[in-house]
């Protein structure tokens, strides 16, 4: 039986698929009208952009410097930013206005394979576990005077490694299987 939730999510994977289309097809001067519809439908699903935008930092700002030295020109570098951003962010939205089960039902719907939509619902809740873990790395590090990446990224791997190991051991210990 599905609940009105399940619709809705199924619902919003559209509409990010089709956003998504838009702004792969749409020209390039139309970008920053896209990015503000995703603005108002992330607002309207009160979804944090905080991270979404920390994340992309980096990401958007290789791009401007690319378009800067190949082509010389910052408006071009400018609208491929946030071309690159409206290409990422209707998938955002959608997997933070909806619970990982009403991913997999609505991945389900699409006929996505069964085991990548597991995987990516195992994935989703982690990924806010990894950013408090992240935190705390830092903090960790910082009072020991650890100033290196190494001395970040090493503890955060072995945690990454480590729970994984144990969900996978707790997963074959009840027996779980995916659906064929």
């Amino acid at each position: 039986m599905r609940g009105e939730n399940s619709m809705e999510a199924f619902v919003k994977l559209l509409a990010a698929l089709a956003l998504f289309l838009a702004a792969v097809a749409a020209p390039l001067e139309w970008s920053p009208l896209l990015f503000a519809a995703l603005l108002i439908w992330g607002a309207y699903e009160r979804v944090p952009f905080l991270p979404f935008f920390i994340s992309s930092i980096a990401f958007v700002a290789f791009i401007m410097l690319f378009n800067f030295y190949a082509f010389n020109d910052p408006a071009r570098g400018a609208l491929n930013s946030v071309r690159a951003v409206t290409l990422f962010l209707p998938f955002y939205v959608y997997a933070a206005s909806c619970s990982p089960h009403e991913i997999v039902r609505s991945l389900s719907r699409i006929k996505f394979p069964s085991s990548l939509s597991f995987m990516l619902a195992i994935s989703l809740p982690y990924s806010r576990v990894l950013g408090k873990k992240a935190g705390s790395v830092r903090i960790a590090q910082q009072s020991r005077g650890g100033a290196g990446i190494w001395s970040f990224t090493l503890p955060l791997l072995h945690f990454t490694f480590e729970r994984a190991r144990a969900l996978s051991v707790s997963l074959e210990s009840r027996g779980f299987r995916l659906p064929e």
